[in-house]
Order: structure tokens, then C-alpha cells, then sequence
């Protein structure tokens, strides 16, 4: 079993109206056609295939079964022993009419149901059924599934053409599909319900506008299970030679369309049909891929990638997979928070400390202030004597300027121990400043680390011998 679960593509340019406007007439529909879906006519249909298998030289209406699919009679008749003569022409004429009331009782049934009067009946096709067929279904299971696959695939297509193009399309793919499986079967006295004519039109539309777009499906087989993500324009055509193969498949089984069951025919034609119109609409320039909805960069791929392996329980995979992607984008803030979460909950916080202080870094830079000074706690306790002096100034700043003094004392408790030979003189200088505004103790401290260096000017020793007789 192989499913799909979603895509690259996360985001439209517009809101889809015309797709959750499906979505919500299809959900509408199945809850008003609900109760009478639960009053099949299945007993009676049954009751008189039964009668006439056990009296084969009657004469059934072709509504039961359609002519093409005799043959599957004949077959059945055989298997129960073959073809016994009737006693008389009287006997026969009262099993005729056996037959044919059970055959009322079965039409008159169905007629009242709303799923046969709105649905797309073959043998007695009608230009309302056309449309009305592709709102209804015939369980949870069955509406559910056309519904995901529309909310998949159905909103990044009519983002490229819009919306009035996008309902044109739905409508005519629902129409020429049911058409095209009236066609197939003509003599067929059953109803065609559901979305997936129109749903699988979609599906071959989006090969053409989204072709490139990597889908995620989730596989399982037997005892293996799991996922894996390929493009639309190999696994979309894979799906529609299945349902083609099915489809021939079930013809030379039973012709006509007895077996009922998946409209395979209607999944082909309005595949094609939407393979064909968007090749078409795409040849006269109907609509425009927007660049806000392109695929995710290598960086977001690898993210989510990250993501479930931890949720597999293979957390170092993770961990390799976050630092590829942030060697290629070091920029990449929520790659880096990403890896250095994941480092703490591994215990492994000193081995990100150079991913951690970028992450920092990126974060002063976009104003995350909160988000810096947790992630400052968090390096100074796994590294406390590796510290980017630069960073620390710049975050106390800004904390001070939010006047969160004790957190600004933090941080620069943590920088002025850190005063080296290699601290740019200006940073310590800074440094002064800040613990001025800060604290005395630490303003004291931060004077005294300064007058250890060498290579003060006269005038700079000068400044820091006032200061430091004056606290």
C-alpha cells in the first residue's frame, strides 16, 4: 500500500475558494445523502439474480444485469448444474412474473433513492447527472479519501489559474469523465457517485504545472513500512497506468461494468482529460506559477527530514542530517536552532557550541532578543570559557535597552571573564561602558581585566585608572 501524504509545496499566493467551496458541497451532500445510503436496494437486486440463476430461460430485464455481461451468467448458471427446461408454459409464465415483481421491487426501491436520482446512471443518462454525480459518495471511507487527495492537489492548481478558470476545469473534467465512463458502459443500470473523475483531472493537471514537486507518500509492505518522496511526473503517471491496467482488468472479468465498485474508466478519461487542458492552457499562457510557492530550499528539506528521523527514533541521523545543511546554509536560523535543540536533548551541547553562537548571532541580528538570551544560557553552561565577546556586547545592549539589567549583568559577566589579549580594545571598551550601566561590582571587575592588557594607549590606561578610583 503506498499513500501519499503531502508535498513541497506548503503555501498559495491566494486563498483556494473554489477548492474548500468543493470540499464543503462534497461534505454537504454526503451528510444530507446520508441515510439513504444506508437503505440499499442490495437484498432485491440479489433476490432476483438469484431467482433467475435458478431459472435461466426467463427473460431479464435488462436493467439487472446489462447484455455484455451474460456471459458472467452463463458462467454462473454452468457452475449450479446448467440449463433446466421449463415444466410448462404456465409454470413459466408465473416464474416470469416471480421474476418480475422481484425486479419491480428492486427498481422501485432504488428510484427513491436520492444517490440513484442524482447519481450518473449509464442506461438513462441525463445532462443534471453530469454534474450532480461528482457531489455525492458513498461512505466516510470513500468521501475522505477523494477529499485529501482534492486538498492535496486541488488549491496549488488554481492558484496557477485562478479561479474561474480552476472551476471551469473541475466541472468539465467531472463531466467529460462521466461521460466517457457512460460510453465504456452503456447499458449499465447502476449509479456513478463521487469526485474522482474530476479529483484524477486535477491529479493530471498538476503533472503539468507542478510536475518538479516532490510528493511524500508513506509505503507499507507487510512488515516494512515508512516513507520516501518522488516527483509528480513519475508517481501520478505510475497511478494512472494502474488504474488503466485495473480497469482492462475488470472488463475482460465481467463487461459491461457489473462488478460495480471503483469507476477505473472515469479515473483514466478525466486523468487524460486534465493531462490534455493544461498542456493546452499552458501552451496559450492561461495562468502563472507563482515564485512564492516554489519548492522548499535543500536547507527546509533536510529539516524535515531531521525532524522524522528523530521521530523513528534515529536521532544521530538527525543530527548528521542538520549539519550537512547548515555547512551549506549557514545562515539558516531555523536549521541551527533545529541542531542545537537537538543537542541538548541529547546531551551534546559542547559539541554544537560553533552552531549554537551562530545561532545567537543570527538571532541579535533579527531582533530575537528572548530567543538569544536562552540560547546564550544555554552555551555559556555547556562552554563557559568560550565565549563570542562581540556577540555578548551587542545582546547585553539590547536587553539593557529593554532594561533587563540582571540578564544584562549575565551576559556580561560571562564576556568580561572572557577578556583575552585577542579582545579587540574597542570591545573592551565597550565592555567598561556597559558594566558601568550595569553593576559596580562587575563594572570593578570589568576595569581591572582591561588594565591587565599591554597594548593600552596612555590615554585609555588613563581613563581606566580614573574609573577605577572612583567606584
Amino acid at each position: 500500500m503506498i499513500l501519499p501524504l503531502t508535498h513541497e509545496r506548503s503555501t498559495v499566493s491566494k486563498l483556494p475558494w473554489v477548492s474548500f467551496t468543493v470540499i464543503g458541497l462534497c461534505v454537504l451532500a454526503f451528510l444530507a445523502t446520508r441515510s439513504s445510503l444506508e437503505q440499499a436496494a442490495g437484498d432485491e437486486l440479489g433476490s432476483a439474480i438469484e431467482y433467475y440463476l435458478a431459472h435461466p430461460y426467463l427473460k431479464l430485464d435488462p436493467r439487472l444485469v446489462p447484455p455484455e455481461s451474460h456471459t458472467v451468467l452463463e458462467e454462473a448458471v454452468a457452475e449450479a448444474g446448467g440449463r433446466k427446461d421449463a415444466l410448462g408454459n404456465a409454470t413459466a409464465a408465473i416464474e416470469q412474473q416471480e421474476l418480475d415483481r422481484l425486479t419491480r421491487d428492486w427498481l422501485d426501491r432504488v428510484e427513491r433513492n436520492p444517490v440513484w436520482r442524482y447519481g450518473l446512471i449509464p442506461l438513462r443518462l441525463t445532462p443534471p447527472s453530469l454534474v450532480t454525480h461528482m457531489f455525492l459518495h458513498g461512505g466516510w471511507l470513500h468521501l475522505l479519501g477523494n477529499l485529501f487527495f482534492f486538498y492535496l492537489l486541488g488549491p496549488f492548481v488554481e492558484d496557477v489559474w485562478g479561479r474561474k478558470w480552476f472551476t471551469a476545469f473541475y466541472l468539465a473534467a467531472g463531466v467529460f469523465s462521466g461521460l466517457m465512463f457512460a460510453v465504456n458502459y452503456p447499458h449499465l443500470y447502476r449509479p456513478l457517485i463521487g469526485a474522482s473523475g474530476a479529483i484524477a483531472g486535477v491529479m493530471g493537471a498538476f503533472v503539468v504545472l507542478h510536475g518538479r514537486t516532490k510528493i511524500r507518500f508513506f509505503y507499507w509492505l507487510g512488515i516494512f513500512f515508512g516513507t520516501f518522496r518522488a516527483p509528480a511526473w513519475l508517481m501520478l503517471p505510475l497511478w494512472f497506468l494502474g488504474e488503466l491496467a485495473s480497469a482492462r482488468s475488470i472488463d475482460r472479468a465481467a463487461p459491461g461494468g457489473v462488478l460495480g465498485g471503483t469507476a477505473y474508466w472515469a479515473h483514466v478519461w478525466g486523468f487524460i482529460f486534465g493531462l490534455a487542458v493544461a498542456l493546452v492552457l499552458r501552451r496559450f499562457k492561461v495562468g502563472e506559477i507563482d515564485d512564492s510557492v516554489a519548492p522548499p530550499s535543500p536547507g527546509e528539506l533536510a529539516l524535515e527530514d531531521a525532524h522524522e528521523a528523530e521521530a523513528r527514533g534515529e536521532p544521530m541521523e538527525a543530527w548528521r542530517l542538520l549539519s550537512d545543511a547548515l555547512r551549506q546554509e549557514r545562515g539558516n536560523l531555523a536549521l541551527g536552532a533545529a541542531l542545537w535543540e537537538l543537542a541538548v536533548r541529547l546531551q551534546r551541547a559542547a559539541e554544537a557550541v560553533p552552531f549554537g553562537q551562530r545561532l545567537i548571532r543570527s538571532e541579535i541580528q533579527t531582533g530575537a532578543v528572548e530567543s538569544a538570551l536562552t540560547h546564550w544560557r544555554q552555551v555559556h553552561a555547556a562552554a563557559p570559557r568560550v565565549v563570542d565577546v562581540a556577540a555578548s556586547i551587542r545582546l547585553a545592549e539590547l536587553t539593557l535597552q529593554r532594561d533587563w539589567k540582571e540578564d544584562a549583568r549575565d551576559v556580561l559577566r560571562g564576556a568580561v571573564d572572557a577578556i583575552s589579549d585577542e579582545t579587540p580594545v574597542g570591545s573592551v571598551m565597550k565592555l567598561v561602558r556597559l558594566a558601568a550601566a550595569t553593576d559596580k561590582q562587575l563594572h570593578q571587575d570589568a576595569v581591572e581585566r582591561a588594565l591587565r592588557r599591554s597594548d593600552l594607549t596612555p590615554e585609555l590606561r588613563q581613563q581606566l585608572d580614573d574609573q577605577f578610583w572612583r567606584i
